[in-house]
């Protein structure tokens, strides 16, 4: 996880093979959650990410709403959801 900060923000998980984008999540610690994921077994897909991260002072409350709209944006734009979100 090099060049991923221990900082809140969010990240997007994409199958390698196919570009299609399988997850969207947020933490307050993204360095270690992708850390976390990269240690999951995802029906044998291979993984890329990006991430943005968030000021310091970023609420949880606000992490998960904006979350929730990155997600709704995504059914909005493809009518489906992210294939492990939910």
């Amino acid at each position: 996880m090099t060049g991923v900060p221990h900082l809140a923000g969010f990240y997007l998980l994409v199958d390698q093979s196919t570009d299609e984008l399988v997850y969207i999540g947020q933490s307050k610690d993204v360095h270690t959650r992708l850390l976390s994921h990269s240690t999951k077994y995802w029906d044998g897909r291979e993984l890329e990410f990006a991430f943005n991260t968030q000021n310091s002072s970023i609420l949880p409350h606000n992490l998960k709403e904006l979350e929730n709209d990155l997600i709704g944006c995504y059914f909005n734009l493809n009518r489906k959801l992210p294939r492990y979100n939910y």
